[in-house]
């Protein structure tokens, strides 16, 4: 098992999904977890679940990560998760301007925005960080094209940022899962999939390839990873940082 005893690790999107599997694992791993979400119910909850703090905050907005981190002593360990999904959204003249801005905000800002203001807490301690992309980066996806747009450009800036990182000492990776059992797709996000003919993922499967991320010594890849027994592609695959 891997020990991040000592650690500082910051997740967002953390009430829920993914980002609340990971911080239960980095917790479990022995890091100190804080957990970036706007649902305050739940992210107190799972805050409880990790033996972390949860702290309220909307990752689109700058200054609300600078406000976070001037309060960082040191930061080692970090897992920009937080996404939106319409599980409809196929006519591209029926999004709204509002829609569309939230998905650059969320899926896209607040990586970009998190990213950089936790680079010069990283720097000192060397520290990882894991943006959750999708296959949806790497594949047409029809039902929502705006969510593809951000999962792609979150796949280019891991794999164009990553040379300067590492020069710094700081090693980042994207992770682009397929079918996640998570809030994101509904009420039942197994019917969602099943319906479509697809295997999903359990948050906590995901969340071990996190962990396995952070601890890795690699930067600048793109980790692929299906579901056993998802039609069409592999199970699990790297695309490397060039």
């Amino acid at each position: 098992m891997t020990d991040f005893g000592g650690k500082q690790a910051v997740v967002t999107g953390a009430a829920s999904g993914i980002g609340r599997a990971t911080a239960k694992a980095l917790g479990d791993s022995g890091a100190t977890v804080t957990l970036l979400d706007v649902n305050d119910e739940l992210g107190k909850s799972a805050a409880e679940e990790a033996g972390g703090t949860y702290v309220h905050l909307d990752v689109s907005q700058p200054d609300e990560w600078r406000r976070l981190f001037s309060s960082f002593d040191r930061l080692d360990l970090l897992h920009l998760n937080a996404g939106i999904y319409d599980i409809s959204l196929t006519d591209i003249t029926q999004i709204s301007d509002e829609r569309y801005r939230a998905y650059m905000g969320v899926n896209l800002d607040g990586v970009f925005f998190g990213l950089r203001e936790a680079v010069p807490l990283l720097e000192p301690s060397k520290g990882a960080v894991v943006v959750t992309s999708s296959m949806a980066g790497l594949m047409p996806l029809p039902g929502n094209p705006v969510y593809s747009a951000t999962k792609w450009a979150l796949i280019g800036l891991v794999r164009s940022v990553h040379g300067d990182l590492e020069g710094r000492g700081i090693r980042i990776n994207a992770l682009c899962p397929g079918g996640v059992a998570t809030p994101l797709m509904g009420d039942d996000p197994h019917a969602f999939f099943e319906s479509r003919g697809l295997a999903a993922f359990e948050p906590e499967v995901l969340a071990g390839t996190v962990v396995e991320m952070l601890a890795s010594d690699r930067s600048g890849e793109t980790i692929l990873h299906r579901p056993p027994g998802d039609p069409e592609v592999f199970e699990f695959a790297r695309l490397p940082a060039r």
